[in-house]
């Protein structure tokens, strides 16, 4: 008797401890599942080039607007006016709108009192076309491309655009103006299926975009910038962001060859992570996406927060995003305000239980929320050297002393690398793995289960009785 008591004693006991156990690791499971879901991988270290577009590059001259063109539409503007005055303070208006760039938009404001509000009143909706008119064009500024070591004019791979640096020259780019009649070589191209980005499939120097750069020094007008060349290098389907700019100086050594190497990867979206939540899986898919909410994306995410905060604190937007918002253009009016709150258009808000990040050390900030995509593909860029270079230096026999830079941007590596987001564990092996252990532990089974449940209706009905 004492004997099958030990014996039931023993096996109670193995069952509840089995039946703990399981209950811990089921609860581990859960977490694991729907805690810390989602995990990146490598699914292809040596993935081909060819598969993915090549960067769009956007290259901006630091001197914003020729003194020779500010010149000509003045004298345009008032043929009939005798009065000198009239013509610098026009030229003061110019300059003072050349000086509106990010990070740096309190500098209108700091110039036009330095001149004493010495300027010219422009109706808002001339400003842009005034400031494209003396702006510099890509002959100004370019010499000669080449694309894969083939030459073309620089008119047929370059086309205006709009970024936080003012009006630039974008190659590849599919944010890049449309509006003008280029050329049917200007990349992207048009095609059935929409715009079709230039790929590439070789690595190496000279095997993407080769550009000679010229010095317009003799035109500037705008003191206190660095003479020389701002590049960005971005994926075609985004505007460039100016926090990931390459800074290309002009000096007086000489010209300079710089090598600019572009590396690529690429994260793709596994069919998993559509049955997650947004907030669990923290990113969000392209079909998810409304227009109205494309701010919201990562993607140029900072750049409309500044937009939105402008329009928001100062009700107006840069000239030369015209076009991207029906909002008033900056005007004269508005620069006070724009400098002041030029410190919270660089910070977004964080709250302040996130460590590191004491009310202290806060600045007045943005409030933007931005939101991560699922797929995307990333270019990273890095001026690899930079050197003094002469004619014999090079294959290109318009080289001449005016041309300052030599640009040669080209992938670094032969192929690329390829990531999958997915879920670490899904439903189905939630539930399989839940099962597994049920049955080590405990015997437990679909079939037992089905037995169980029979038993228990059988219990029920003759009790009933």
């Amino acid at each position: 008797m004492h004997l099958q008591h030990g014996v039931k004693i023993l096996w109670l006991s193995m069952t509840v401890a089995a039946a703990v156990f399981l209950i811990i690791n089921v609860w581990e499971s859960y977490l694991a599942v729907f805690s810390g879901p989602v995990q990146i991988i490598v699914e292809n270290p040596r993935y081909p080039l060819y598969k993915l577009d090549f960067p769009a590059i956007t290259i901006c001259s630091n001197n914003k607007i020729m003194r020779s063109q500010v010149e000509a539409l003045g004298k345009k503007l008032f043929w009939n006016s005798k009065s000198l005055d009239i013509l610098e303070q026009f030229e003061n208006s110019l300059k003072t709108f050349a000086y509106m760039r990010f990070p740096l938009y309190n500098h209108p404001y700091t110039f036009m009192k330095s001149i004493n509000d010495n300027v010219y009143p422009i109706p808002g909706n001339q400003i842009l076309n005034y400031m494209v008119e003396v702006a510099p064009t890509v002959e100004d500024i370019m010499s000669s491309c080449s694309w894969r070591g083939k030459r073309y004019d620089c008119s047929e791979l370059f086309r205006k655009q709009i970024t936080e640096e003012g009006l630039c020259y974008s190659f590849n780019s599919k944010t890049a103006e449309r509006n003008t009649n280029y050329s049917l070589r200007n990349p992207p191209y048009s095609s059935k299926n929409g715009l079709v980005a230039l790929r590439s499939n070789s690595a190496g120097q000279k095997s993407g975009l080769e550009v000679i750069l010229k010095s317009i020094h003799h035109e500037s007008m705008i003191y206190g910038v660095t003479e020389g060349y701002t590049v960005m290098i971005h994926a075609p389907e985004t505007y460039p962001e100016v926090s990931q700019s390459l800074m290309i100086p002009f000096t007086k050594s000489g010209t300079l060859y710089y090598q600019i190497a572009v590396t690529l990867s690429t994260t793709h979206a596994h069919n998993s992570l559509q049955k997650l939540d947004e907030s669990v899986r923290d990113c969000i898919f392209k079909n998810e996406i409304l227009e109205k909410d494309i701010d919201l994306l990562v993607i140029n995410c900072s750049m409309f927060c500044r937009i939105n905060a402008m329009i928001a604190l100062c009700n107006c937007v840069p000239y030369y995003f015209f076009g991207l918002t029906a909002a008033e253009i900056c005007n004269f009016e508005h620069l006070e305000c724009i400098s002041l709150i030029n410190v919270r258009l660089r910070n977004t808000n964080m709250s302040t239980e996130v460590p590191g990040f004491p009310v202290w050390s806060l600045p007045l900030t943005m409030n933007c929320s931005c939101r991560q995509s699922c797929s995307y593909v990333s270019y990273n860029a890095e001026i690899r050297q930079s050197f003094p270079i002469t004619r014999n230096n090079l294959d290109n026999s318009t080289f001449s002393d005016t041309e300052n830079a030599f640009l040669d941007m080209f992938y670094r590596d032969m192929w690329a690398i390829s990531y999958t987001r997915q879920a670490k564990f899904g439903m189905r092996d939630f539930i399989v793995g839940v099962g597994s252990m049920a049955g080590l532990l405990l015997g437990f089974s679909l079939v037992s289960l089905v037995e169980l449940l029979g038993f228990l209706i059988r219990f029920i009905f003759y009790f009933s009785k």
